[in-house]
């Protein structure tokens, strides 16, 4: 028998509150991943928690916070119009949310979208006090192709994620970048050198995990500093389709070197700053607010 939505409601409701205070304690202002880890952090969050992933390989954690902003975006409390960047919204600095408000705000608007004929396709049950395995709807079309790609990157051979990496590097200005694949060497899948100033430059290390079911773990990142320290070289870069476990992001931050992360959000976020495998393109979105303006009973089709 379907628990009952009014005293409990979707599990994702839960962090309405927390995202706006991250919001809040970031300056109003935020990335996705910036906005997560601070919730994470406010919640003090299990590693366990942090690495779950639904079917389609996304964090569930991640998953639950974008379900939260699309609600809290709903209800005018994020503006999430700037590609990117969440951001609150002269009525999101001045709202602190109880438990209970952030259940009404996710009935209230569960409503709207169910009476809405063009966004009949975000179906939550608002019986189920669990996380539906779907990904959140995004807050408009440029980033659509995000799931898709990282569906892409994950379905890549293990060369083949390496040699990709490898061209990433390329592209945003390495040479002599070499894929080793060598084997008892540490982690290390590569290395190329970067000039940072007309009298410098330094030799970066390279490694890549290509995970859909798991996060990268702060074993993974000391075995590669590691290697890292015995090869002399200068940086280390991880590169994952995944994500960095709390811990590992503290260990690349303080431990005996200090690793470059970029996890799977940061990831398509170079593709798409480099044209890296992406083409923009310009697109748009009607404004039914301004029809129903001169048309109150519009019914628009899907």
């Amino acid at each position: 028998m379907a628990r009952r939505a009014s005293t409990k409601g979707p599990d994702f409701v839960r962090y309405f509150g927390p995202v706006l205070d991250a919001l809040k304690q970031l300056g109003s202002s935020g990335t996705p991943s910036e906005v997560r880890e601070q919730v994470a952090i406010a919640l003090k969050l299990s590693d366990e928690i942090l690495s779950e992933t639904i079917p389609s390989g996304q964090s569930r954690f991640d998953n639950k916070v974008n379900w939260a902003r699309f609600y809290l975006a709903k209800e005018g409390l994020i503006d999430g119009s700037v590609r990117g960047v969440w951001r609150l919204t002269d009525n999101g600095k001045i709202t602190t949310l109880s438990q209970q408000q952030a259940l009404e705000i996710f009935h209230r608007q569960h409503e709207t979208l169910k009476s809405d004929a063009v966004t009949t396709n975000v179906e939550i049950d608002e019986d189920s006090s669990d996380d539906e395995d779907r990904s959140a709807p995004e807050p408009d079309i440029s980033t659509l192709h995000r799931e898709p790609v990282a569906e892409l990157l994950r379905g890549m051979t293990p060369r083949g994620f390496e040699e990709f990496s490898a061209l990433l590097l390329r592209t945003a200005g390495f040479t002599e970048v070499n894929v080793t694949g060598r084997t008892n060497d540490g982690g290390i899948d590569g290395f190329g050198y970067l000039r940072i100033n007309p009298m410098m430059t330094l030799r970066v290390l390279f490694q890549c995990k290509r995970y859909k079911d798991a996060s990268v773990s702060k074993d993974d990142i000391m075995k590669f500093q590691t290697a890292v320290l015995r090869e002399r070289a200068q940086k280390g870069i991880f590169v994952t389709t995944s994500y960095f476990t709390k811990p590992a992001k503290q260990e690349a931050s303080s431990g005996v070197c200090e690793i470059e992360l970029i996890d799977l959000d940061r990831l398509i976020g170079l593709m798409e700053s480099m044209n890296l495998g992406l083409r923009e393109r310009k697109a748009y979105s009607i404004d039914l607010d301004l029809f129903k303006t001169f048309s109150p009973n519009l019914n628009p089709r899907k």
